[in-house]
């Protein structure tokens, strides 16, 4: 589903605000011919006393398989190690969601466990969450 201009304005502007705030650090993902905006990946829920963040993505179902979410959180990891020095890096996945759970799969997160019955589906179900992670940048393969 094709989010609103109203939906995009009111993401775009809590980004902002989560960014000046430093609670988040979203970025958007466009289509380099058209600038259509085609997803978003971010850095999200950061605790900053250990320091540690988690890396959330999102891309439209019809530029799924392009290679364009790895290339924005493979920028986002570098990003969050050099900018703010993180010592864990998550990746969190919804058990069902395959494509989800193989991108960090295929950066070399290794998983840490699944999270069993801890989230409900907006139909009620109840989901598991993989947490896949890193503690450095050296546990990703070259």
């Amino acid at each position: 589903m094709t989010p609103s201009v109203d939906d995009t304005r009111e993401f775009c502007e809590l980004a902002a605000r989560e960014f000046v705030s430093r609670e988040g650090f979203a970025f958007l993902v466009f289509n380099r011919e058209t600038n259509e905006i085609l997803g978003s990946a971010g850095l999200v829920r950061p605790e900053w006393t250990v320091p540690r963040m988690e890396l959330g993505f999102w891309i439209c179902e019809s530029h799924e398989g392009r290679g364009l979410v790895t290339e924005a959180v493979s920028g986002l990891i570098d990003y969050a190690f050099d900018h703010f020095s993180v010592a864990r890096l998550e990746i969190r996945a919804d058990d069902a969601n395959v494509l989800s759970c193989q991108l960090p799969e295929r950066l070399g997160f290794p998983l840490e466990g699944i999270l069993r019955n801890d989230t409900r589906s907006t139909s009620g179900e109840l989901r598991s969450t993989r947490v896949y992670a890193i503690t450095s940048r050296d546990q990703l393969p070259a």
